[in-house]
């Protein structure tokens, strides 16, 4: 959610924030499954490494 700019959500912990991506996820698969394919998945995944890496930290 952080990468959504929905700092909002963030703010309210791991599982609620789970949550409100799951939901906003399953809201556009619902829509066009064909945006969920390797492509996004690997960005996905390297979004995680950035997070994890600390480097959001250090960014203003």
């Amino acid at each position: 959610m952080s990468f959504r700019m929905r700092s909002d959500t963030v703010s309210k912990g791991a599982q609620k924030n789970f949550g409100e991506l799951a939901q906003m996820i399953g809201v556009e698969w619902n829509r066009s499954d064909k945006k969920f394919d390797e492509t996004w998945y690997r960005r996905l995944v390297s979004k995680l490494i950035i997070f994890r890496c600390g480097l959001l930290r250090t960014a203003a």
